[in-house]
């Protein structure tokens, strides 16, 4: 009786050691809502992942949100900051929320970007200000947050001039992505309609000063970047072509120095046959991941892993991995590194995928969930 005792003692006891090595975090998912955009989303969604198993669950919706198509979560984890991808008879405009116990979100005020169609926010270095870019405006607008997380004035406003020779997208410029980078005082827009990096620098009070910019290849379209955590290199990823330029850097104040150009499939495709659509780095520096969509004659999408070389930066093609849907716009690598969460927009599913830890390899963990028109996902 004694030794089963012992035994029954035992397996409770591991049992509740592997409950506790279960990591939850929260996660908040946008997308489109207006019917406008022919979307289904119904606002700003908060997501729990259990980072050990993959599982996922859908805690809350905050449906007073037009079109949030990107968001921002303060560092300090009690606001969070989106986007309101409208424009012409509705100009766009950005909204703060206080992220409250169990996160549900409690609007703060909004305020107009002076620019159409925003699709990305970001917060600067030091936490003082939401950066913001407007892709219809083709400008990037910045505004002061106060210490109630409430969005102060528009303190700057700086719009782009250019275009490119894709005359179907790159008529005038359509900044893409506005983030920071290097130090707390740089910040980095990323112009799909004139092929360029602008390096920023925000002075006191939030105004932006131009100090430098750089040329991607011409008619390439280049959307997001991402900067490597453990060598000064740095990453666009290039909308048209489905590839990515590898840059050297010393400061703000210089242009990038490119290094490589590599696709993002394993069989290159043709120029503009698909779309690549959003970029990150594994925290350990030691893999780098992309998304590429709509390719044609494809029932599901697919994800591309590179692995980052340590000392170099430079970037090695490892496969193409099935994304499990249409369109994937965003994903996000939870904050232990060991979850991959992709958003596929079309087809309305979000799915998890275990990180191997050696290879960067994506195993899917079976665990879906459905949310319409999701286009963003970003970790509390």
């Amino acid at each position: 009786m004694n030794k089963l005792l012992i035994v029954l003692t035992a397996v409770l006891f591991l049992m509740a050691c592997q409950k506790e090595k279960e990591v939850m975090h929260t996660f908040f998912v946008g997308g489109y809502t207006l019917a406008s955009f022919n979307a289904e989303g119904k606002g700003i969604y908060s997501c729990t992942l259990n980072s050990t198993t993959g599982e996922m669950t859908l805690d809350h919706v905050f449906e007073n949100a037009a079109n949030p198509s990107y968001l921002a979560v303060h560092p300090n984890k009690k606001f969070l900051y989106s986007v309101n991808e409208t424009g012409g008879d509705q100009p766009g405009f950005v909204s703060a929320y206080k992220i409250l116990e169990g996160d549900t979100l409690e609007f703060i005020n909004e305020k107009y970007t002076r620019g159409d169609y925003p699709c990305h926010a970001s917060i600067s270095g030091d936490g003082k200000n939401l950066l913001v870019a407007n892709y219809g405006g083709g400008s990037v607008s910045i505004f002061p947050i106060q210490e109630n997380g409430a969005l102060a004035n528009l303190s700057s406003v700086v719009k782009h001039s250019g275009k490119g020779p894709f005359e179907e997208r790159q008529e005038g410029p359509h900044a893409h992505y506005f983030g920071p980078g290097i130090n707390d005082s740089s910040a980095f827009a990323v112009d799909l309609g004139i092929d360029k990096i602008i390096h920023y620098r925000i002075r006191d009070k939030g105004s932006l000063g131009i100090k430098s910019a750089t040329n991607v290849t011409a008619g390439t379209g280049p959307r997001h970047l991402v900067f490597n955590p453990n060598v000064k290199t740095c990453y666009v990823l290039l909308e048209f072509n489905n590839k990515i330029e590898a840059f050297t850097y010393e400061d703000e104040t210089k242009p990038f120095s490119r290094f490589q150009t590599i696709s993002t499939f394993e069989n290159e495709q043709p120029f503009y046959s698909a779309t690549s659509s959003a970029i990150k780095m594994h925290p350990n520096g030691k893999f780098l991941y992309t998304a590429n969509r709509g390719i044609k004659n494809a029932a599901e999408d697919v994800l591309a892993l590179f692995t980052v070389h340590l000392q170099s930066g430079k970037l090695t093609f490892v496969k193409n991995i099935n994304s499990k849907g249409k369109v994937p716009r965003d994903f996000a690598i939870d904050p232990t590194g060991n979850i991959l969460v992709v958003a596929n927009q079309e087809t309305g599913n979000l799915v998890s995928f275990k990180i191997n830890q050696e290879t960067g390899d994506l195993m899917a963990t079976g665990f879906e969930l459905e949310i319409k028109s999701a286009t963003c996902i970003k970790y509390k």
